[in-house]
């Protein structure tokens, strides 16, 4: 099992020369045009120009699904030297492809995207040494010069205002770190003599998370006003908790969801799994199942935070535009 972070950016579409910023949902004819004209079985070389055995890595768009959303992945090749192929009888080590084969393949990492034409909305799943999202800008770059792309991330810092101005917003929890307790603090907490409480102090105690939460279906505050102050108040003094505060709220615009008060960009957290088991042995899942679990993670981590997104990014729901 894995936890990933889904990350959200803001689409905005430009035609070259006058530089002048046009209505986002043309993208979809866009796109749709050149994957019609230029996909080879529904894969779109992003830098044709370059070569699989050149220097520079070549880029791969793949196209998975695209109702109702856009969905797929982008691919950034790795130089067949940085990774070797393993015989495990023998523990011998030799190159993945010989130089023929580095001339026609390539092994590649890459990271799972979804783009809601309607909204113009990009949700991408934050992976280490994955291509940046920036890389879907060589779409029009490389096919239609006479558009581009600019990707606007999505700020989290605006996204507990949009909670505090929602329709009769309600606290739900509260969590916040508090650095370096107190001895007399924990004492006190957890009930542990002086001794022990000494000796977890020395051996170095780094933070104690606080959670305040309510009985369960129920809510902490939930008088507008009264939210609206405390929530007010923790973050004009969320730099005495500087590593963890969040505010979880619900209002008649949203279902309940976590506000972190110290992330830059707002992300929703999704779990996939890299295995399962077969008649006990542990077995890998293969690409087209890795598929269709980051699917289902991206489109629901989009769709639970639809409402919340659509206010951060300023666009307006379908059929209201």
């Amino acid at each position: 099992m894995a936890n990933k972070s889904v990350e959200f950016i803001k689409i905005e579409l430009f035609k070259q020369g006058n530089k002048t910023e046009i209505d986002y949902h043309e993208l979809k004819g866009l796109f749709e045009d050149i994957f019609k004209d230029h996909c080879i079985l529904k894969k779109l070389d992003l830098f044709p120009d370059i070569k699989p055995d050149d220097i520079e890595p070549k880029y791969t768009l793949d196209i998975v699904s695209e109702n109702p959303y856009l969905f797929g992945r982008i691919c950034k090749q790795k130089s067949n030297n940085s990774v070797i192929l393993r015989n495990y009888e023998t523990l011998e080590a030799d190159s993945v492809f010989d130089t023929e084969d580095a001339a026609r393949k390539g092994i590649e990492v890459f990271t799972y995207f979804m783009l809601d034409y309607n909204t113009g909305i990009l949700a991408i799943v934050n992976a280490s040494d994955a291509p940046s999202p920036a890389v879907l800008n060589q779409v029009l770059a490389e096919y239609n010069k006479k558009y581009y792309m600019r990707q606007i991330s999505i700020p989290n810092t605006d996204g507990v205002d949009v909670f505090l101005n929602s329709n009769k917003p309600e606290l739900k929890a509260l969590e916040f770190d508090i650095p370096s307790p107190s001895a007399e603090y924990l004492q006190k907490i957890l009930g542990l003599d002086e001794d022990k409480i000494c000796d977890m102090i020395n051996e170095g105690v780094h933070s104690a998370r606080i959670i305040l939460k309510p009985v369960p279906y129920k809510s902490i505050v939930k008088e507008t006003s009264k939210v609206r102050d405390i929530v007010n108040i923790i973050k004009e003094n969320k730099n005495k908790y500087p590593e963890h505060v969040i505010v979880k709220g619900k209002s008649d615009d949203f279902g309940s969801r976590p506000f972190d008060l110290h992330a830059k960009y707002f992300s929703y957290p999704i779990t996939v799994n890299k295995t399962h088991i077969v008649e006990g042995k542990r077995i890998e899942y293969t690409l087209k199942e890795m598929d269709a679990q980051f699917k289902t993670g991206i489109v629901n981590a989009y769709e639970l935070n639809y409402d919340i997104l659509l206010a951060l990014a300023d666009r307006e729901m379908d059929g209201d535009e």
